[in-house]
């Protein structure tokens, strides 16, 4: 049975650069959630990495368009196995989650809230959930290590 995890916007914004990360999206390891509210932030950067992929080498050999790339990076997070979780089932917990985590980022209080909800791992890169003992942390690392 794959394990639940509880995904951060970090890893899917790296995924979408592909990469390993990729690996561990598509592994049958696990099974993923997030926030609507991170895929909205997803989303949100997508431009952004649009830009970052134009500027590279193989895309300007290939003279991609801007929007070729943005399509495709909105069909390859579409492809990403992730369920959005809508805050109204986790919202029991926003209240701990922005005790826990307000001080440093409050960015970050729905996918706490949503981690500590299901009693799942978080996997981000984001070092303001180091030390928070409420959680499981798991880094790129960890997961590269489990598939």
């Amino acid at each position: 049975m794959p394990k639940l995890i509880v995904v951060d916007s970090n890893p899917l914004l790296s995924a979408l650069l592909s990469g390993r990360v990729l690996q561990i999206l598509f592994s049958t390891n696990f099974e993923f959630v997030t926030s609507e509210k991170t895929i909205w932030e997803v989303k949100k950067y997508i431009p952004d990495l649009t830009n970052k992929l134009g500027q590279k080498s193989e895309f300007n050999k290939l003279q991609k368009k801007k929007i070729d790339i943005e399509q495709k990076l909105f069909q390859l997070l579409n492809d990403f196995q992730i369920i959005a979780i809508p805050p109204n089932i986790y919202d029991s917990k926003i209240r701990l989650a922005t005790t826990i985590i307000g001080n440093r980022d409050s960015k970050d209080t729905d996918i706490l809230a949503l981690s500590l909800y299901l009693n799942a791992p978080l996997w981000s890169n984001d070092k303001d959930f180091e030390g928070i003992l409420e959680i499981e942390l798991l880094k790129t690392s960890d997961l590269l290590l489990q598939i």
